[in-house]
């Protein structure tokens, strides 16, 4: 019977139970059929696989071997342009199991499990705290005025809030994308993150470098050490950006350190948000508060992964430990004289 109909291009097992029907073997078409769902069942636990959808290809007798064949996203070979049509005559059993070198169904898809869900809503909520902290921040200080036409700084200054404020708004559209399940997008867009990040380090350096020789011109309040704390920021922000970027193929990896790096942008709108509740502290005093203000976002996504992983993940350890390092690196040497000596340095740049 299989050679008159030709049925040689058949997978092996189902010739088998094809002939197992055809004489009315039904134990040995039930071991078969058993056999095969504990492969299934071995290689992977998915949910029920689906029937076949219906295909609007006729095959014709022109049709070759090539013509029913496609290739998946992996690469292996599977039999999809045939379609359900082409096999009617098979028992109800064999349409969604049939000709798939890999043991899924025709159409399958990998399901997004609960926890991958779970797993990018939070990075989602915490772009969003992100950009609030931004937002309150900023506003009494930079965005209302601005609006209102009472403030006046340099144009450096202005490029400077624009590019903070563009990163903190790129953080929301990337973790939108992937909550979205639109990555392909995302990843088109990696370059101008790059872009965007590095501008922003350069500017923020640029803007401390220049804060500095003003205010020792000028008078201000503990420049020198106020610098430190301006410095440290794009130092680590550069570091965290690059690490990122050098593991952009690891997710898992990527994604944290991206995110520390959004949390030490945050920090001098943080300082901001300590000074309207506090204006009698100093400068120095509330960029310190602001510091190990920023560190409390990286111990609430640790805090996460140590309940969804059993532990927090390689990349917070190591980045929250060189943030933490840079921070009292930075308290401890602003009033050094070697410090005092590179400000001035610095300062003479600009002059």
């Amino acid at each position: 019977m299989l050679a008159r109909v030709g049925l040689g291009w058949l997978p092996i097992h189902t010739q088998a139970r094809l002939r197992a029907a055809t004489r009315g073997d039904h134990a040995h078409s039930a071991g078969l059929r058993t056999w095969r769902e504990q492969r299934l069942t071995a290689k992977s636990p998915k949910p029920p696989l689906k029937s076949l959808p219906q295909s609007r290809h006729r095959p014709n007798a022109d049709d070759g071997p090539k013509a029913t064949s496609g290739r998946s996203r992996g690469g292996r070979l599977r039999s999809v342009s045939r379609g359900r049509s082409r096999f009617r005559w098979l028992p109800q059993s064999c349409h969604s199991s049939t000709l798939l070198l890999d043991g899924d169904s025709l159409g399958s898809r990998a399901p997004v499990t609960t926890a991958s869900s779970t797993h990018r809503r939070f990075y989602l909520a915490m772009a969003w705290a992100g950009a609030l902290i931004a937002a309150t921040g900023f506003s009494r200080r930079y965005l209302l005025p601005l609006a209102m036409g009472t403030f006046r700084a340099p144009a450096i200054v202005h490029l400077h809030g624009i590019v903070t404020l563009t990163w903190v708004a790129f953080l929301i559209v990337q973790t939108t994308l992937v909550a979205t399940d639109r990555t392909a997008i995302r990843r088109s867009l990696g370059m101008a993150g790059i872009a965007l990040g590095t501008l922003l380090v350069f500017k923020a350096a640029e803007v401390a470098i220049l804060q500095l020789a003003r205010e020792l011109k000028k008078g201000g309040p503990s420049p020198r050490e106020f610098v430190a704390t301006l410095l440290s920021l794009p130092l680590l922000v550069a570091g965290l950006l690059g690490f990122g970027i050098a593991n952009v193929a690891r997710p898992e990896i990527h994604k944290r350190l991206m995110m520390l790096a959004s949390f030490v942008v945050l920090t001098p709108a943080l300082a901001r948000i300590i000074q309207g509740i506090d204006s009698s502290l100093s400068r120095l005093a509330r960029n310190d508060m602001a510091g190990l203000a920023s560190d409390v976002p990286i111990l609430i996504a640790v805090a996460y992964d140590a309940k969804t992983r059993g532990k927090p993940h390689p990349a917070y350890s190591i980045g929250g430990a060189c943030i933490l390092l840079v921070q009292v690196a930075a308290l401890s040497m602003r009033s050094t004289g070697d410090w005092l000596g590179f400000t001035d340095w610095l300062a003479s740049l600009v002059a």
